[in-house]
Parts: structure tokens; C-alpha cells; sequence
């Protein structure tokens, strides 16, 4: 693959991967983000700011590595190791890591030309305000034609949260002017945690006989407009899935473009776009509400709160590890 840094000023640095074929992947040193990803057929299938300085604020959270925490911890409170912590935040909510985010910071980053593709390593030193301890993050993408392994490695010297996810917006039609109505996608999960109307996870149930059984590959937008009928606040699917099976997928009926999603995290959050921001992406107008799709693999968000759930943490003793698996097919069937 050809390699390529480019600058873009604020410090921000891009690193492109261009294969023989023709496929396009690449990183941004702010949040070790994935930037871009065009396909062999030339199709670009990830949203992206079209002003790389958004990417200094990031509100959608656009390819971002998301932490220490993915999604809401309720009210921004949680108890660890017996201390109570009241995070700083704006919202009401503690989302995505708050103002002090992992997807702001700016990474360290090497380059390493394997027999089987490139790996880039970021690495970034973190310590939030108020948060315990100062972990050690390492992001390793390794890519390979139509692949994009991600591995999450963290070490600390204090006991603190660790559920790391990445946040791509995938529009599998590269079109992002309209919406995902021709994607399908296949959950393998017997189980759902249901929201409430400020997207905190609440009851836990069953799929079989709602709209939230994709165990089978299934059309998403009918589902998605039904739970948008039921969930006026939430507006569509934002909801974790707890995995029975490492693999989702993700599925273009329009351009027979399969994306398999494969992950070593307990399930995976599935959102819809359903409240987009005003910034232009490369379209040069903002991403329209459904016109994009993420699945997030990571831990139940506000499990810190819910002994239900595993909590996504890291210790001095356990390092964090885990791992997601992009694989794109083109021309399926």
C-alpha cells in the first residue's frame, strides 16, 4: 500500500492508505479516528466533516475512537472501588466521555508495512479531570484490502472505567444524501436492553416477536420507523444488543455490498442516526436524520450503575483488550 501524511493544520495529521487496487482508507491522529474508507468500486462508505477542524469538537463523533466510557452513565454518577464520582458534563447524562472525551485528544502514532497489509499503532496517555488513575491507550488498526482489524490495548495505575468503542457512520450506498432505507442488517442476539426517552438502558427482553429480532438479516428501516412510532423521543434504533455471536452484518440491497462486523465485546450498540448535527460532511450538507447507520461493539454503557451487565474497566493487574473486525464484500448476492 502507498502511504501519505498529510497536514491539515491544528496539528491535525491525516494518514492515508491507498492499496494497488484503488481502495482508499484513512486516520486522523485527533481521537484515532477513520476518516475515510472508499471502496474498490470507488465508493466512499464512511461520513465525514467536510471542515477537518469539526473534528477538534467532534459532536457526532465521526469515526472517533469513543471513551473512556461509550455511551450515557445516568446522570453522570457511579460508584468505584467505593468512591463517588460526579462527572462534569453539560447534559444530564455522562456521554461518550463528557468534554474531556478520548475522541479530542491527539494521538502519538507509528507505521509498520506488514507482508499482509499496514498497521498503525496510536498511542495517546490519558488522565481525565476528575476521573481516576492515567491510562496508557493504544489503538492498532491493521489494513488490509476490504479489512480493518482494530485492537484495543489499555494499562493503568489505578483501577478506572475502560469501554472503548469506534463510532463510523456507515452508508454502505455511499450515498449519504438519502436514507439507509436499503440496508439490511443481521444481529445475532437473543436479547435487547430497551431505553428510556433519554436513551438510558432500562428492561431487558427478549427479541423474538419485536422489531428488534435480527437474528435473521432483515430490513432495518421498517423496524427503525416503528420503533421511531413507539419512541417518539428516541426517533429510531439506539439500542444494545447482547450478542449470542462475535459477527453482525450489515447489508446493501442497492449496491450488494456486505459489511461483517466482528468484535470480542459482549454486544453491540445500533444507532440510526436520529439526531444529526448541522455540519457539513463531504456531501457539503449535513447528514440527513436515518441517512446513516453505526454498530457499535462495546459494553452496556451504564452498567457501572446496573449490576446486570459486565462493566467495562481496566486494572492495574487486567489490562483492557479487545478487538473489531471490519471485513467489506462487494458484488454479493
Amino acid at each position: 500500500m502507498f502511504v501519505e501524511i498529510k497536514n491539515h493544520g491544528h496539528k491535525i495529521k491525516e494518514i492515508r492508505l491507498t492499496s494497488k487496487n484503488g481502495q482508499i482508507v484513512s486516520f486522523l491522529n485527533v481521537g484515532a479516528t477513520l476518516y475515510r474508507w472508499v471502496t474498490l468500486q470507488k465508493r466512499e462508505i464512511v461520513a465525514r466533516y467536510d471542515n477537518i477542524d469539526d473534528y477538534l469538537t467532534n459532536q457526532m463523533s465521526f469515526g472517533t475512537t469513543v471513551g473512556m466510557n461509550s455511551g450515557r452513565i445516568e446522570n453522570g454518577e457511579f460508584v468505584l472501588e467505593g468512591v463517588k464520582y460526579r462527572t462534569p458534563n453539560k447534559e444530564t447524562h455522562f456521554l461518550h466521555g463528557g468534554e474531556d472525551r478520548l475522541s479530542l485528544r491527539f494521538f502519538d502514532f507509528e507505521l509498520f508495512q506488514r507482508n499482509d497489509g499496514v498497521e498503525i499503532i496510536f498511542t495517546h496517555e490519558y488522565s481525565h479531570s476528575i476521573l481516576p488513575g492515567t491510562q496508557l491507550v493504544s489503538v492498532k488498526y491493521l489494513v488490509k484490502e476490504n479489512d480493518i482489524l482494530v485492537t484495543y490495548d489499555v494499562t493503568t495505575d489505578k483501577t478506572g472505567l475502560c469501554n472503548l468503542t469506534n463510532h463510523t457512520y456507515f452508508n454502505l450506498d455511499g450515498d449519504f444524501l438519502s436514507s439507509i432505507d436499503h440496508h439490511e442488517i443481521q444481529i445475532p442476539a437473543s436479547k435487547v436492553v430497551i431505553i428510556d426517552d433519554e436513551m438510558i438502558g432500562r428492561k431487558v427482553t427478549d427479541v423474538e416477536g419485536t422489531d428488534f429480532d435480527f437474528r435473521v438479516q432483515k430490513d432495518v428501516y421498517k423496524p427503525m420507523q416503528n420503533v421511531d412510532s413507539m419512541f417518539p423521543k428516541v426517533r429510531g434504533i439506539d439500542h444494545y444488543f447482547l450478542l449470542d455471536h462475535p459477527c453482525s452484518k450489515l447489508y446493501s440491497r442497492k449496491t450488494k455490498t456486505l459489511l461483517k462486523v466482528k468484535t470480542t465485546l459482549p454486544g453491540v450498540t445500533v444507532y440510526t442516526t436520529n439526531y444529526p448535527n448541522q455540519e457539513w460532511i463531504q456531501t457539503k450538507n449535513p447528514l440527513g436524520l436515518h441517512h446513516a447507520i453505526c454498530l457499535e461493539p462495546q459494553y452496556q454503557s451504564n452498567a457501572i450503575n446496573d449490576h446486570r451487565f459486565e462493566v467495562g474497566i481496566v486494572t492495574v493487574k487486567r489490562p483492557y483488550h479487545h478487538e473489531i473486525e471490519y471485513t467489506l464484500e462487494e458484488n454479493v448476492q
